[in-house]
């Protein structure tokens, strides 16, 4: 096998990566949501809801982010072998910002919302103890 046809080999793999990865991530986001309608379809008890909107959203947010990570790693390793095959047509990641990525916003949106419905459910949990304790109601 010539070193043309290893990288060859190395390129297709490193794109095959690219697309699964790429597909994993928009899987992991219908998922979240696919989970978070069945939950508020059939279970209404209000604490337990807000807590599992909250951890799926979290989960789901910090999954697509490591997925994307996974997705930038790749990108540089492809266009490190197509550069070898000369092909100059893969795009720099470095070289754009990633909060302009659809991803990452959406990944970071549901992060926070994941994490602003966990800390207000904790809120409601504590708050009454609080104001029982130091208020003496």
């Amino acid at each position: 096998m010539s070193k043309t046809d290893n990288y060859i080999s190395i390129y297709e793999q490193r794109y095959e990566t690219y697309r699964h990865l790429d597909k994993l991530r928009w899987y992991i986001f219908q998922v979240g949501m696919s989970v978070i309608g069945a939950i508020i379809s059939f279970y209404n008890k209000d604490d337990l809801l807000l807590i599992g909107i909250g951890l799926i959203l979290l989960s789901t947010g910090l999954i697509m982010l490591k997925v994307n990570h996974g997705i930038d790693r790749n990108n540089v390793e492809l266009k490190k072998v197509a550069l070898k095959l000369g092909d100059d047509n893969i795009p720099d990641i470095h070289n754009r910002s990633k909060f302009h990525s659809t991803c990452w916003m959406t990944s970071f949106a549901l992060t926070l919302a994941g994490i602003t419905i966990l800390l207000y459910k904790i809120y409601l949990i504590i708050s009454p103890i609080i104001i029982k304790k130091y208020l003496c109601l």
